[in-house]
């Protein structure tokens, strides 16, 4: 009995959308597009502020420890007491290259920030290629061609950007691949885009695909994230409290003022180390909402429904996203102030 009143209540609300359900549907899918890009900028000063920690204790590291080289990388000492350097010398780095027992390579800048920045990127243009798609799946008179072409000038920007990253940045096989398969699924739709038939077709056989290619990009924010954590908390953060603990009494740290400066800088960056370990990483976060609003979408238009079943399943993926990424946002702004 439950589950007729269910089934009756759900066809009740799509009839009531009626012939006004694609002006709403239009109304939410812009919305969900302020929602995505108000997510994607949080995230992104989410990892300016990471970046500014970031930089922040390797110059007091490498301040404080003038033994350890200006570089991309220093090799700290495995093993050190009072009288031995943080940083192997010069001729122990040598010996290092053969024995790499002795010491272990810590990267002063872990973060790839220009790989995470393009990430969220990519993901401003799939926002405007979803709402395009949602919109045009509710009212199929609605003219796609010109956000399409949009979608497709943001994503050739970001491909350039891609282009200079540096060459042994891990992200960039995903970030490459999705960009170029976006543009060209893209462009097939363009292409298409009076052509009903045409449209379900190409979504319904290579939607999925640029699905794949965004979690491929989500895991690798994801690992980037974790290196992040790995190597901050593990070295930097590490290795400044146990400079601190053996150096408490010396005049670098001679007043309260001095003391409690170096020790907030270094509980901040604990917490935002806390903070990343907790869960995916924001950009993954948002990157993966995306995704399974594409899913539900691509089955929307796959699934054989009719033109008020399908609206109101649009109507109601567009509010859930919306939703999810405002609730994102939220704990961006959040997990910033811990690290402020």
């Amino acid at each position: 009995m439950k589950n007729n009143l269910a089934v009756a209540f759900l066809f009740f609300a799509m009839a009531l959308q009626g012939c006004g359900s694609s002006v709403l549907i239009k109304q939410e899918a812009a919305n969900s597009v302020v929602a995505g890009k108000t997510a994607t900028e949080e995230v992104k000063k989410y990892y300016d502020t990471v970046f500014d920690r970031q930089t922040e204790f390797a110059a007091s590291l490498l301040a404080r420890h003038p033994e350890c080289k200006y570089g991309d990388y220093i090799v700290i000492r495995r093993y050190y007491g009072e009288k031995k350097s943080l940083c192997l010398s010069e001729l122990e780095v040598h010996q290092w290259q053969s024995d790499k027992s002795i010491g272990f390579r810590v990267y002063m800048a872990p973060l790839e920030r220009s790989s995470l920045q393009l990430s969220m990127d990519i993901l401003d243009a799939f926002s405007v290629y979803l709402e395009a798609l949602s919109k045009y799946t509710s009212s199929p008179d609605t003219p796609i061609a010109g956000a399409l072409e949009e979608a497709i000038v943001e994503l050739k920007a970001v491909d350039e950007k891609v282009k200079l990253l540096p060459k042994g940045a891990d992200s960039i096989l995903s970030q490459s691949t999705a960009v170029t398969d976006l543009i060209a699924y893209f462009e097939k739709l363009k292409n298409n885009s009076r052509d009903a038939r045409e449209i379900r077709k190409i979504v319904e056989t290579d939607g999925a695909k640029q699905e794949a290619n965004l979690l491929a990009i989500a895991a690798e924010v994801d690992r980037v994230n974790m290196y992040y954590v790995s190597s901050m908390s593990s070295t930097l953060t590490s290795v400044l409290g146990d400079y601190y603990n053996r150096n408490v009494n010396s005049k670098e740290f001679g007043s309260v003022e001095k003391r409690q400066s170096f020790l907030s800088a270094l509980f901040r960056q604990k917490q935002l180390d806390s903070r990343l370990q907790m869960s995916s990483s924001p950009g993954a976060i948002a990157i993966r909402k995306f995704v399974a609003a594409h899913v539900k979408l691509r089955n929307a238009i796959s699934g054989n429904y009719s033109e008020e079943q399908r609206a109101f399943l649009v109507d109601e993926n567009t509010k859930e996203l919306k939703d999810g990424l405002e609730r994102l946002a939220s704990l961006v702004q959040f997990a910033m102030s811990l690290a402020l």
